[in-house]
């Protein structure tokens, strides 16, 4: 049986299309421009749509780190643009996406300078294999989050590939232990 998280991936998120969760610093519109031009970029995707607290967020009664955490938790994958520092709230979006599975993007503004605990945190993801690109200018982001999208489907699709063709190989090998010296048929059906 499925666990919900499973049950969610499959069922509760919109056919068609992948969510990103756009994350960073919000207060005092530090990341404003970077903000909108990621939301943008992933919304031009065919395949992705972005959520974003300025255009999703629902009316009503103001809950932004339950509202925020909840969606960054189900998403597919969650961008996380850097500035100079990484706030609690930010950090918990992206460790609740992590947990759940989800692509990480994290992408870093050339010329701010780091706040220890951000340098922290880049060195620690980086080390845990987490693939870190910085960007001058929107353009750039731009082009470095298409490609990143992109590339993510991609390895997506041929990951699936590759565990459909190890499930069908593996129904074809002989027993674990045989004595066969006949290789296993591949690819001739039953």
């Amino acid at each position: 049986m499925a666990d919900a998280v499973e049950s969610e991936i499959i069922y509760g998120r919109p056919d068609g299309s992948l969510r990103v969760f756009v994350s960073s610093q919000m207060r005092d519109d530090v990341l404003a421009a970077e903000r909108r031009a990621t939301a943008d970029t992933i919304n031009a995707s065919p395949i992705h749509h972005a959520w974003c607290w300025e255009d999703n967020a629902p009316a009503g009664a103001y809950h932004s780190e339950a509202e925020c955490l909840g969606y960054a938790g189900t998403s597919d994958g969650l961008v996380l643009l850097l500035g100079p520092e990484l706030t609690r709230v930010t950090r918990a979006e992206y460790e609740i996406a992590r947990k759940n599975g989800a692509d990480r993007f994290i992408l870093i503004r050339k010329g701010d300078v780091l706040e220890a605990a951000t340098q922290t945190f880049v060195e620690t993801e980086q080390k845990n294999r987490t693939v870190t690109r910085n960007f001058a200018n929107l353009s750039e982001l731009r082009t470095t989050l298409t490609e990143a999208l992109w590339n993510s489907a991609v390895r997506a699709s041929r990951s699936e590939q590759i565990r459909r063709r190890n499930v069908e190989l593996g129904s074809r090998l002989p027993p674990s232990g045989s004595s066969s010296s006949e290789p296993a048929a591949v690819g001739t059906g039953p």
